[in-house]
């Protein structure tokens, strides 16, 4: 088999918007052997395929098309598996549309590709407190905190975790540490208040019990 006749292939199903067709046969003719010079040439074409079919997935996203988003995500990741943004992407699209499960291995593939990276711990905590698993989602979330400890989103996210589970401690803790983030984030302030007065209740219902 030549590595050229797949390459011609690949311009077949380019021009035919085979996304899917198109990343098999660049699987294959990567696959097989050949010169450096073809190697390269193939990699810079695939290179620019990848990225015009992420872009198109990422326009859907914005625009809230997650089906249109989740076939180009999905062929981003046939036509190269070493590129953690397309499982990141494709993670995220599944979670928007309340699949969790394949969201939850989607991520899961992006963290092994890019294990430190915390755009996508932030993803796969997201999803986990989405499909109930907060415990888990918290140990996420802390991990992100690690690389980039003012990131708000994830604050708010623990603070509401911690809240729902009554353990106003860990949630006044988390909600200090988002206003120091955001002093002028106002919902902040509002929660703190919240959890204050909840704290002083479940005080005051103990010493009544």
């Amino acid at each position: 088999a030549y590595p050229e006749i797949h390459y011609l292939l690949v311009k077949a199903y380019f021009y035919q918007k085979n996304d899917s067709g198109m990343g098999e046969q660049f699987a294959i003719a990567e696959s097989l052997k050949s010169d450096a010079k073809w190697n390269e040439e193939i990699n810079t074409v695939k290179k620019g395929v990848w990225s015009q079919i992420f872009n198109q997935g990422a326009k859907a996203f914005n625009e809230k098309n997650y089906d249109t988003a989740l076939v180009k995500f999905e062929s981003c990741n046939i036509i190269d598996r070493t590129n953690y943004r397309g499982f990141l992407y494709l993670g995220l699209s599944h979670t928007m549309k309340k699949e969790f499960d394949p969201a939850i291995a989607a991520l899961k593939t992006g963290l092994k590709l890019s294990p430190d990276n915390p755009e996508i711990m932030k993803g796969y905590g997201d999803v986990l407190l989405y499909a109930g698993n907060e415990k888990e989602a918290l140990e996420e979330y802390n991990k992100v905190l690690e690389k980039d400890p003012k990131n708000l989103e994830v604050l708010i996210n623990i603070v509401a975790i911690y809240s729902t589970a009554k353990d106003y401690d860990q949630a006044l803790d988390y909600s200090k540490k988002l206003i120091e983030v955001d002093p002028t984030f106002k919902d902040g302030h509002f929660n703190m208040g919240t959890i204050y007065l909840l704290k002083i209740d479940k005080i005051t219902t103990a010493f009544d019990s």
